[in-house]
């Protein structure tokens, strides 16, 4: 199983910056020291971008997004292991691993277009994050029965599932009570000054 889900591995390698993520991804050279600094990495991304309308952890979120499609498409090769039925002696496994993967990955691809669409000012609307949100929800949902299923048969990848369980609810929660969001993205007429920012003259929706 030394494979398995790799692909969600690639996925979350993007935020691998944000904490432990890489521990996960890569046992045999991470260390916790490596995921504490990868956290104070995300901070000062966070910080230094403070001021950007799509700064802070605006931009961070769109930093692991990218991020992470661009290292599934580098480790390509080694993630089509995993979808050859060839591969598999136990075809109801092979199955139950489709089943714990396919879903999230269309519901990221699914993500990405429409958080992509929102850099667009005429897409921009709450309309459109609430579609956002509802995504990232699914992803919460197909990450439980994911959880699940490796629980039950795929031990070795459950800190993997775990972590894209745990930030598919943080993405969640940032969507739902951001300020930036709702300043910069749902309201295409509002002129970005950090200074007016700052003064949060309104609170986003619930």
């Amino acid at each position: 199983m030394n494979n398995r889900r790799l692909v969600t591995a690639s996925l979350l390698s993007g935020i691998c910056l944000a904490g432990p993520t890489s521990d996960a991804f890569a046992a045999s050279s991470s260390t916790p020291m490596a995921g504490a600094g990868g956290l104070w990495i995300a901070f000062a991304i966070a910080y230094l971008t403070r001021k950007r309308a799509f700064g802070r952890w605006l931009f961070y979120y769109y930093f692991q997004l990218y991020g992470s499609w661009a290292v599934t498409v580098l480790l390509m090769g080694v993630m089509g292991e995993d979808f050859r039925s060839s591969g598999w002696e136990d075809k109801a496994m092979y199955t139950l691993f489709l089943i714990s993967v396919i879903p999230y990955y269309v519901l990221k691809a699914s993500e990405s277009l429409l958080a992509s669409a929102l850099f667009l000012r005429r897409c921009r609307s709450q309309k459109v994050i609430n579609y956002l949100r509802l995504i990232i929800l699914g992803q919460v949902v197909v990450s439980g029965v994911s959880l699940f299923i490796d629980y039950n048969h795929f031990p070795d990848n459950l800190p993997i599932t775990v972590l894209s369980l745990a930030f598919s609810i943080i993405w969640l929660l940032y969507f739902t009570n951001s300020f930036r969001v709702y300043w910069v993205l749902a309201h295409p007429d509002w002129q970005w000054s950090y200074e007016s920012f700052r003064q949060k003259p309104a609170k986003p929706p619930n």
